[in-house]
């Protein structure tokens, strides 16, 4: 605590030296190699009684430090010589900017110095240039700033800066001396920009931006945003200060304490009086973290600084047990069928039959301070990629699970916000029916192999069996065809013979089918004719019957046909105008 109060400008410099800035005092300097606290206050030195109402201090890549003032604008000052001078001898145009309060200073990477001012705009100093440049905000010009307000700055890992102004966010590139984008003072999806007092990278590469109405998370790649109003216990308040520690987790000063903010869980506490701050209302520009990790705070009694890591109290890292596994979903014990209450404090595996696929699990942070503001979140490992965040909410239900391995990770947090990143892991085994167990399956599988091979069996042998009749058929039907084949070839030898004998007898002898058509007829008939057999073979009969004999024969021949009884009858037969009598 000081003697004067309401600390705005924060600066330890490279010489391990803490320069403390009043807005309704001047300048302090102490001393924190020696470990003993050497109060300098340069308002009170002669000739330095200008240096008062501070509102930022930074230092410059050769060690001068920057101090802007509301009253008297900016002042260099000299450590080593230990002498205050004005910024115009580095360059006559610093003059307008030791006319015009300042509200802010900012030193780049590049060794750059930017200064805001609550009504003259922007101004870039290149101090190997030796150049300042003034941008000031033009209507309709979506190139310039969006506000002569200037707040707040920050150089982001691109190399490009991001201005704060009263009245919206902008992204400007200072080599093409444009704005490339504006994120304005209008309310939209419940977040606004409006008077934009800190901007802060995170080591993911997003922004966070405090604003009079509260915290908002950019993305400045996808453009999303979140706000504070997503954030568990955030108070909804003016945010002043953002300084990240060791484990990405965010210390933000507000003007209703200091804010404790966890970036994985989105969780936050605040610690206020009543966790022993000397004030609850932060200040503009009254941040800072050292090299060697000490964070400073800025407020109306005077400064609060400490590690992070170094802070005891509220900070144990709370244990995650299960304290009830019910079947059902339902908590009510009316209508439970299986109620098992225990208390489960390390990674278990349970097994359960596979009627059982709904459970109603509930658990608790061992942290008693404020149980109701415990947090929780869970994820199934395997499925979930991302937490399913409980809030307060410490049961859950799962239901109608498929049998199979569930292994549930549930985490939590204190009431401070501090997360078990480990929790305790529940390994819940669905077991499955006996249907779909690999002992069924397996006999299953063996079944079907028996009974295809069973079936391929037996149809083989069906196979052969009737391959086998086949056979002995072919073999039957090859010796009916040899017999038919000796038969047919004794009856065309005999044939030939017969016919031989027929051809050479000097008796008439013919061959007619049913209709009188000649089929044979030997060579005495054929010569009587007087033709050749082979001419007369397929003639009609019928020419050479007498006229008074034709109704005779085919009488006789349709008898013969359907009786089947052979006949014997004379015939005479007119040849070379002679009668002949044959036997038929």
């Amino acid at each position: 605590s000081f003697a004067r109060s309401r600390v705005f400008g924060i600066l330890v410099d490279k010489d391990s030296l803490l320069w403390v800035g009043f807005i309704n005092g001047g300048l302090y300097k102490i001393d924190l190699k020696s470990g003993q606290k050497q109060y300098t206050d340069y308002s009170k030195i002669k000739h330095n009684r200008k240096i008062r109402r501070i509102t930022s201090i930074v230092e410059d890549s050769l060690g001068i430090l920057w101090i802007g003032m509301i009253k008297n604008g900016l002042v260099l000052f000299d450590k080593k010589r230990n002498k205050f001078y004005s910024p115009v001898k580095l360059n006559p145009k610093f003059e307008i900017v030791t006319r015009s309060p300042v509200f802010n200073i900012y030193v780049d990477k590049d060794g750059d110095i930017w200064i805001g001012t609550p009504y003259r705009g922007l101004f870039h100093y290149n101090r190997y240039k030796n150049i300042l440049n003034h941008y000031t905000s033009v209507s309709k010009d979506t190139t310039a700033i969006c506000s002569n307000h200037i707040r707040s700055f920050l150089q982001d890992s691109e190399g490009f800066m991001w201005i704060g102004t009263q009245n919206g966010l902008n992204k400007f590139d200072k080599y093409s001396q444009k704005v490339l984008e504006h994120y304005e003072h209008a309310r939209k999806n419940d977040y606004a920009f409006s008077r934009v007092n800190v901007i802060h990278e995170d080591k993911n590469k997003t922004l966070w931006i405090g604003t009079r109405d509260g915290l908002v998370h950019l993305n400045p790649k996808t453009k999303e945003i979140q706000t504070s109003n997503e954030v568990k216990s955030f108070p909804s308040c003016r945010v002043l200060g953002i300084l990240e520690d060791e484990h990405n987790n965010l210390w933000i000063s507000t003007i209703e304490g200091l804010v404790y903010l966890n970036t994985q869980y989105y969780t936050s506490f605040t610690y206020t009086v009543k966790d022993g701050l000397l004030d609850d209302s932060f200040n503009n520009n009254a941040f800072f973290k050292s090299k060697d990790g000490i964070m400073y705070f800025g407020h109306h009694e005077g400064i609060t600084y400490f590690k992070p890591e170094e802070i005891d109290y509220g900070r144990r890292t709370p244990q995650v047990v299960i304290t009830s596994l019910r079947s059902e979903i339902s908590p009510f014990p009316a209508i439970q069928k299986s109620d098992t209450s225990f208390l489960l404090v390390e990674d278990s595996r349970l097994e359960f039959p596979y009627r059982q696929r709904t459970f109603y699990i509930e658990f608790a942070v061992l942290d008693y301070s404020n149980p109701i503001q415990n947090q929780y979140a869970y994820k199934i490992e395997g499925i979930d990629n991302k937490w399913r965040f409980l809030k307060n909410r410490n049961y859950l239900s799962l239901i109608n699970l498929s049998p199979g391995e569930y292994p549930i990770r549930i985490v939590g947090a204190s009431s401070r916000g501090i997360w078990n990143d480990k929790g305790i892991l529940l390994r819940l085994i669905i077991l499955p029916p006996f249907w779909q167990t690999w002992w069924f399956r397996s006999f299953l599988g063996l079944a079907v192999l028996i009974v295809v091979y069973l079936i391929f069996y037996f149809r083989t042998r069906q196979v052969k069996k009737r391959n086998l009749e086949l056979e002995q058929i072919n073999a039957k039907l090859n010796e009916q065809i040899s017999v038919r084949k000796h038969v047919e070839n004794m009856l065309r030898l005999s044939e030939e013979k017969y016919r031989k004998l027929v051809s050479s007898i000097e008796y008439f002898i013919v061959t007619c089918d049913s209709d009188g058509i000649i089929t044979f007829i030997n060579e005495a008939f054929a010569k009587a004719l007087k033709d050749k057999p082979e001419n007369l073979i397929g003639k009609s009969i019928e020419p050479y019957v007498p006229e008074q004999e034709k109704k005779n024969l085919n009488e006789k021949i349709k008898s013969v046909l359907e009786s089947g009884e052979s006949l014997q009858y004379e015939i005479g037969i007119e040849i070379n105008s002679e009668t002949r009598y044959y036997h038929i």
